[in-house]
Formats: C-alpha cells, sequence, structure tokens
C-alpha cells in the first residue's frame, strides 16, 4: 500500500519495470524463436468456432488464466507487460489505486476452455500480473465451443505455439 506521503513517482517506477520486463522478454523471444504476443479473440474464433455463449456472472477468476484480450492485444505481451509507452499514464493511476487499497472495478471476461479474453480491464489486468494478484474479481461470458468441454484450450494453445516454433526453426535450418 501507498502512505498519503507516497507521490504518483511511485507507479511510474512499476510502469517502468513492467515495460522493462516486456522488453526483456521480447528480446528472449527472438533469440529462441519464440512468441510473446498476447492472444486475440480473434485467434480463439479462428481455432474453436464459437456455437453460443452465456453470461455467467460476478466471480474470481485465476489472473494466470487470462490469457487474451479483444481489442488490445497488440498493447500488452504474453504476460500483460505494457508495449505502449502512450499507456504509462493509464497505467500508472490503475496501479496507484491499487497499492492505495481502492476497490477496482470487476474486469469483464469471456470465458473459453478454461482460459480467458479481456472485454474490458486490460489496464487492470496488467496491473494485477504486475503485482502478483492471483485472483480478480470479473464479470464472465462464457462462449461455448464444440465437442468436448474438458479439453484445455491452454494444452491446445500450447501445441500450436510449440508446433509453430518447429516450422520456424526448421525454416531456419533450410536457409528459408
Amino acid at each position: 500500500m501507498l502512505s498519503s506521503m507516497t507521490t504518483f513517482a511511485e507507479p511510474q517506477l512499476e510502469y517502468e519495470q513492467a515495460r522493462r520486463r516486456a522488453r526483456t522478454a521480447a528480446l528472449t523471444a527472438a533469440l529462441t524463436r519464440g512468441s510473446r504476443r498476447l492472444w486475440s479473440l480473434g485467434d480463439f474464433e479462428r481455432d474453436f468456432p464459437i456455437e453460443g455463449s452465456g453470461y455467467r456472472g460476478a466471480t474470481q477468476v485465476p489472473v494466470r488464466n487470462i490469457v487474451g484480450s479483444v481489442n488490445r492485444y497488440r498493447d500488452f505481451d504474453r504476460d500483460f507487460n505494457p508495449l505502449r509507452a502512450e499507456d504509462r499514464d493509464r497505467w500508472a493511476r490503475v496501479a496507484e489505486a491499487y497499492l492505495e487499497g481502492a476497490t477496482l472495478p470487476p474486469v469483464d471476461l469471456i470465458k473459453i476452455g478454461d482460459v480467458y479474453v479481456v472485454r474490458d480491464g486490460n489496464h487492470r489486468v496488467s496491473v494485477a500480473r504486475h503485482f502478483g494478484v492471483e485472483y480478480i474479481d470479473a464479470v464472465v461470458t462464457e462462449y461455448v465451443t464444440p465437442g468436448d468441454t474438458s479439453i484445455c484450450v491452454r494444452t491446445l494453445l500450447g501445441e500450436r505455439l510449440q508446433s509453430a516454433g518447429r516450422r520456424l526453426k526448421g525454416a531456419s535450418r533450410l536457409g528459408a
């Protein structure tokens, strides 16, 4: 928690730390030919056709299960570290509110399988991840996909990433 003597500088420094983490992770990913890209809703819709949806209401959601964004997937990396300097003040205001113990509104999420995509609240998710928060208040709408709902979407996405990485490594060996 921030004391009343703490200035807005502390959340700004936390933002810079999150940006450094994003740059370091991006460099590591480039060297290992990995991806740090946050999933978009379109990625899910392409691989997991949506058959319907249902409102699930307010609940607490594990922050680690939030893996994508409807509209802001280019603004954050896979760990929800901020990528855009333009988001600094907004991110710092959310961080300041969090550090002061303010009650933040719930994020608006879409559940697909066992993972979530942010419809509203990307900065709140980013700040929660940055400070190691395990659960976040959310309003959830669940998208229904065909087939066995016990299939772990996260596992399927992981396999897709590994497969893409193997293709890229193979292409580089071939001189492509």
